[in-house]
């Protein structure tokens, strides 16, 4: 059930763009038991009633990562798939990396989409214990997903995920279950970073990086999925993390830190 890639926190983000989006095709995968990526058609039907708006607030960003409008305008996504210098020229542009638009309801069977392009990276870090960047959009969709800034779901909780892996129309990932890092996984980090990420077995693909990770109960946002290593992959805490933190601060208008 799990399709495995080399944790971008173990590279450098510029030599693997967004972690396996321009990489040669002999860069390693892996599907671990059955490949359950399904893609999500234009009606949606083929969901579960209660996921159906969720597709809704999820994008393509055109270097081949997964973002998510969380409302207003702002976008979440992994913190590989966009430029780190600081501060950020001409907003979202860099000499090194690519314009940041994205694709709204690519799904499978549209024909029609909406598109959105990046006014301003508002916040993003890429380290051990993050992996995340918050960004300001124009024509953002209609439709926000609901992002969880305070309470941890336990272990356990079944949580889905929706991403373009490959650049490919809209993917369902099925259904898998919140998992704490395994003590012997990823030992490289101490317990302080250890706290801000959390595993998961639900099908990924190169592509998927910066996808939303929703608690099926709550129906809310709780992490951002960024990579992994066999047999787990690996998300970015959003409740009471530095990405919840940015969060606040730019729907009050403050600047980041």
């Amino acid at each position: 059930m799990v399709r495995s890639v080399i944790t971008c926190l173990l590279i450098a983000p510029w030599t693997l763009l967004s972690c396996g989006i321009e990489e040669p095709l002999s860069y390693p995968t892996k599907i671990i038991g059955s490949n359950e990526l399904t893609p999500v058609n234009d009606d949606k039907l083929n969901l579960p009633e209660s996921l159906r708006d969720l597709p809704d607030g999820v994008g393509l960003l055109a270097v081949g990562c997964t973002v998510t409008h969380i409302g207003g305008g702002l976008v979440l996504t992994a913190g590989h798939c966009v430029p780190q210098e600081k501060p950020f020229p001409d907003g979202c542009l860099s000499a090194t990396y690519p314009k940041l638009t994205i694709r709204w309801n690519y799904r499978s069977g549209t024909s029609t989409y909406a598109e959105s392009a990046c006014l301003k990276i508002i916040n993003t870090e890429l380290s051990n214990a993050h992996d995340f960047a918050l960004l300001q959009v124009d024509t953002p969709p209609p439709h926000a997903v609901n992002v969880e800034l305070n309470e941890r779901p336990p272990a356990g909780r079944q949580i889905t995920v929706f991403a373009h892996p490959r650049k490919r129309p809209l993917e369902w990932s099925q259904l898998c279950t919140l998992a704490v890092l395994p003590i012997d996984f990823m030992p490289e980090l101490n317990a302080k970073d250890r706290k801000s990420l959390f595993a998961h077995q639900c099908d990924t693909e190169q592509g998927s990086s910066g996808a939303p990770i929703f608690d099926t109960v709550s129906l809310k946002m709780i992490g951002i999925h960024h990579g992994g290593v066999e047999p787990w992959n690996t998300a970015t805490w959003i409740p009471a993390t530095a990405v919840s933190r940015a969060v606040r601060a730019a729907r009050r208008g403050e600047p980041a830190r």
